[in-house]
């Protein structure tokens, strides 16, 4: 049975929360937040919803990638939003700068790998992760 405290959040929420834009959307997205916590109510975002929102930043706001990665690792790190239970995005967020493969690949690569030995791939910059199978 699904957690009656606990509240998933969609991507455009997240994205007001870090864009500010447009700014009503964003008031009441700030106002939804702050009396959700303050009823003990607990926020989550899942690894889609990450991964769709550092597209957005950087195709539709103009972040750049660097940033944006950052802007999310921060939001998630903050507290008051956190990964949905099962989801690795906040630990890729953090190694992500570090690597060239992209975001979604090493979300793919690092849920494969709570499960799975090793992951088949052909892409040239997800092969340099570890316990990669290059075809």
């Amino acid at each position: 049975m699904p957690g009656k405290n606990n509240i998933g959040l969609d991507t455009t929420v997240i994205l007001r929360l870090l864009t500010g834009e447009p700014g009503k959307q964003f008031e009441k997205a700030k106002k939804f937040i702050e009396e959700q916590l303050a009823n003990n109510k607990r926020l989550f975002v899942s690894d889609l919803v990450v991964a769709e929102a550092y597209f957005a930043l950087h195709y539709h706001y103009k972040v750049p990638k660097p940033e944006a990665l950052q802007q999310l690792d921060s939001l998630l790190s903050s507290g008051m939003i956190h990964p949905a239970p099962g989801n690795v995005c906040q630990q890729v967020l953090k190694e992500s700068i570090n690597h060239k493969a992209g975001l979604v690949d090493q979300m793919i690569h690092e849920q494969y790998c709570l499960f799975t030995e090793q992951v088949a791939s052909f892409d040239r910059l997800m092969c340099k992760l570890p316990r990669i199978i290059t075809l």
